[in-house]
């Protein structure tokens, strides 16, 4: 992981150039570690990308267009957590680990048009940083006034229950290594 972040610099500049040639690629907005502003991301931060897009379907059909970005070692799609749309993620050459968010464009729009979902409010909130915006959905995120959410502390039980399943499954895994698995 050595100098990750120059790596991460000039896969920023591959993805920015990309997505300027690609008409359907309406935003690039980076979130999460490496768009804080408050403290910088540590060396093992991996690289979360909204990907706005008219058609989001190329990306998660697809992965030919991640070759014009790098050389790729893995990629696979998996659903977002509110399993409202898909995330590439992809582990390029030299570790670099970016997720990339498909975002339809339309409905991103609709989302943002009223309250912002708890979820994506949380997200905004640690900042932004928007890399490609054709269509100023950037600035709607950035001029976005955004409250987030007041965590809740989980009561007993949920709490036992939590600290039980965290130890039972490194037990588990310690054994299935053991065991060659």
């Amino acid at each position: 992981m050595k100098n990750s972040n120059e790596g991460y610099t000039r896969l920023i500049e591959r993805i920015v150039a990309w997505a300027g040639q690609d008409e359907n690629v309406r935003a690039i907005i980076v979130i999460g570690s490496r768009a804080r502003t408050n403290h910088a991301a540590d060396e093992w931060a991996d690289l979360d990308v909204i990907l706005a897009a008219a058609d989001t379907a190329p990306y998660w059909q697809t992965d030919g267009w991640l070759r014009q970005i790098g050389d790729q070692w893995l990629t696979f799609v998996t659903m977002t957590p509110d399993g409202r749309s898909y995330e590439r993620r992809v582990l390029f050459a030299g570790g670099l680990d970016v997720d990339f968010a498909l975002n339809d464009v339309a409905a991103l729009r609709g989302a943002l048009a009223g309250e912002v979902p708890a979820n994506i409010a949380d997200t905004i909130h640690r900042g932004i940083r928007v890399l490609v915006d054709k269509d100023d959905l950037g600035a709607l995120l950035q001029n976005k006034s955004i409250t987030p959410p007041q965590p809740q502390p989980p009561d007993e039980a949920v709490f036992h229950n939590l600290v039980n399943d965290f130890w039972y499954h490194t037990l588990w895994t310690a054994k299935h290594l053991r065991r060659g698995e």
